[in-house]
């Protein structure tokens, strides 16, 4: 090996841009995990690479670099941390493009830039490769984890102690950011947490026993919550490897009621695609152990049951699925557990499913007189279930032949999706546009035209 200079992890990653290399290329060159280069890019100067990568970093340099890497190697080290971090840093958020359409229904709704940048990269744990994105600014977020980094780190070298009390921490942790993602969006929580979930695998990977099932079992919640972010931003590419993330490290935790929790995530993405018999296929696997089931995870997949059924159709669809959700009314009066996922004791959660499906099915007066209930009750602060709720409202009143209400319904809905990123909202803006075809030549029909004409 050749020996040089004192490698940090700004020149470490100077080098991979120098050499033009995507984060898994890089990665699969130097022969490590894509996890070590994301440290690299969150701490820079602060990280000091081990002495064995110290000697791969010196050998690359020297013998696969071409003079013309090695050219603008030195110049990015010679610019500095600063000019790389402002180079990076995330644009103005004022200056990032508009939403898309449904015609492109793998774009990101949230502003791009805002996450990450359009470079496919992996960031993974283990042998493990994430399908995410080069440029993800972690800077501000990752330098309060430094010192658990570093306590991870070291773990995974000797297979040491891993302090017991960080499972508490992450999963207060886990509990917060579900909570906050009932006020904030995508773009203010996906930076949060991706890190968050990488430091979770190299613990669970440096641990034993039960503390590793525990570790794993925090690390599906992160990607549990991850594969909703990006679902609820509109990008079901991102949002389907999440949730196969999810389900992995599910079953590494030997767990049930997470398994079972992580059938649910993957049939409710299936619902978004309107694949009814998909979402069947997924609860009807996990309610085959459902002796074994808590109440929570009951809940979650019986009325998930009830929307594939709802998506399917037939003449029995609407008894169905009020079979499938009184079941779940009875097993939401027992829910009482500490698992931080699964919000089904938020405020009218049964009848929100219901009058979802009764807008689906056609059953309009129905409908309407649920949302009318319902939309009162959900918290002002709560504005993404709130926009969504009102829109499927007004899709309701569209099929009972009410297009001036429907509009009036959802004057205040599309600037909520823009400050909120919510492809959910945006996804049901059209459905009600859609609804709205047999009045496209009237005034009401030519207003909501107008409503959405900032989203085509």
């Amino acid at each position: 090996m050749i020996r040089g200079r004192e490698w940090t992890g700004f020149e470490a990653v100077a080098l991979q841009e120098a050499m033009r290399k995507s984060v898994r290329d890089f990665a699969a060159m130097l022969g490590i995990d894509t996890t070590t280069i994301a440290n690299w890019r969150s701490g820079l100067s602060t990280v000091t690479p081990r002495t064995r990568m110290q000697e791969i970093l010196d050998t690359t340099l020297a013998q696969r670099a071409t003079p013309e890497d090695k050219d603008r190697f030195d110049q990015i080290v010679a610019e500095g941390e600063t000019v790389w971090r402002r180079r990076h840093q995330r644009p103005d958020a004022s200056k990032v493009p508009r939403l898309e359409s449904p015609q492109r229904p793998n774009a990101a709704a949230y502003p791009p830039a805002a996450v990450a940048s359009t470079v496919e990269a992996g960031i993974g744990c283990g042998e493990d490769r994430v399908q995410e994105v080069d440029e993800v600014n972690r800077r501000e977020f990752g330098g309060t984890l430094l010192g658990l980094t570093a306590l991870a780190a070291t773990s995974s070298d000797a297979q040491a102690h891993v302090a017991p009390e960080l499972v508490d921490y992450f999963r207060s942790q886990l509990a917060g950011h579900y909570s906050a993602d009932r006020f904030l969006g995508p773009t203010q929580l996906i930076p949060a947490a991706v890190p968050q979930y990488e430091l979770l695998c190299e613990l669970a990977n440096a641990a034993s026993g039960n503390l590793r099932s525990d570790f794993w079992s925090l690390a599906t919640g992160y990607a549990a919550f991850l594969g909703w972010l990006y679902q609820d931003a509109g990008d079901l590419r991102r949002s389907t490897y999440w949730h196969d993330q999810m389900l992995e490290r599910a079953h590494r935790s030997q767990d049930p009621q997470l398994v079972g929790f992580a059938l649910h995530n993957k049939a409710m993405l299936e619902a978004d695609k309107r694949d009814g018999r998909s979402v069947l296929d997924l609860t009807g696997a996990a309610l085959q152990q459902r002796t074994h089931l808590i109440p929570k995870v009951e809940v979650l997949l019986l009325q998930q049951a009830a929307h594939g059924t709802s998506l399917i159709g037939g003449d029995n669809a609407a008894d169905e699925c009020g079979r499938l959700l009184d079941e779940a009314a009875v097993s939401l009066e027992a829910v009482d557990d500490e698992y931080p996922w699964g919000a089904c004791r938020s405020p009218r959660y049964i009848d929100v499913q219901q009058a979802t499906i009764w807008t689906r099915l056609g059953l309009a007066r129905e409908a309407i007189a649920l949302w009318e209930q319902i939309i009162p009750d959900i918290p002002a602060s709560q504005s993404r279930d709130r926009g969504v709720f009102t829109t499927r409202h007004a899709q309701a009143l569209a099929a009972a032949g009410e297009p001036e209400q429907a509009l009036a319904t959802v004057a205040a809905i599309p600037p909520l999706v823009v400050r909120t990123g919510s492809a959910r909202m945006r996804t049901e803006l059209f459905a009600l546009q859609k609804r709205m075809q047999p009045w496209s030549r009237d005034s009401a029909g030519r207003a909501l035209d107008e409503l959405l004409s900032s989203f085509t």
